[in-house]
């Protein structure tokens, strides 16, 4: 009785033994161990690489995405590297490139102003000088000799506006026989010529002076 006892635990233990040489759990339980052993997951210091390991276990050890397509590509910005003016923005088009364009308004303007750098202003030689939004750029830069060349900027007695800058076109005596700037083609007392006076009937255009009709 004793003799068979002492067999069946020999038996037990040798099966035991053969067991444990396989490994069978091992490979069930960690599928990637042969990956892992293979990979160097240490680092200088003796700890592991975990982000190697990661890796690996995601892969199956090429280092890519875990879909085989590796990492995206960076797409290029159209608009890298164009320099646009003070009033303008790059802006993608249908095309898929960078232009620069003039920076839209979120209002239309009127029809006296234009769209500058994202707001309305006044066309060249216009000007709001009375501040008024209903009358828009009711002033004209270029000829007013109350607001000539600027709002306000007055030319003296007898200047005229041209072209933005007070001038004096002509000179003519005065009654007192002074010099004064006079306009040769709109003033009725120097008509064309110093001294030449229109008729009270008359006014001078184009320095000539023209009958008024009723």
């Amino acid at each position: 009785m004793v003799t068979r006892t002492v067999f069946g635990l020999l038996v037990v233990g040798l099966l035991a033994a053969a067991l444990a040489s396989c490994h069978p759990f091992e490979s069930l339980d960690d599928p990637f161990a042969n990956v892992i052993d293979d990979l160097d997951t240490s680092n200088s210091d003796g700890t592991t690489n975990v982000d190697a390991v990661d890796g690996a276990v995601s892969d199956g050890g090429d280092g890519g995405a875990a879909d085989g397509s590796g990492d995206l590509p960076e797409v290029e910005d159209p608009c890298s590297g164009i320099l646009c003016g003070p009033a303008e923005q790059c802006i993608v088009d249908s095309t898929l490139e960078g232009r620069c364009l003039p920076i839209p308004c979120e209002v239309a303007c009127p029809p006296d102003m234009l769209c500058v750098n994202g707001g309305c202003e006044c066309k060249p030689g216009k000007a709001d000088c009375d501040n008024k939004p209903d009358t828009g750029c009711e002033t004209s830069l270029s000829n007013d000799p109350e607001h000539c060349g600027g709002c306000w900027t007055r030319c003296i007695e007898g200047q005229l506006c041209l072209e933005g800058v007070c001038d004096c076109p002509a000179k003519c005596p005065n009654e007192q026989g002074l010099p004064i700037c006079v306009d040769l083609q709109s003033d009725v007392s120097n008509c064309g010529a110093c001294g030449q006076v229109c008729d009270d009937s008359q006014f001078c255009f184009d320095g000539q002076c023209n009958a008024w009709t009723p």
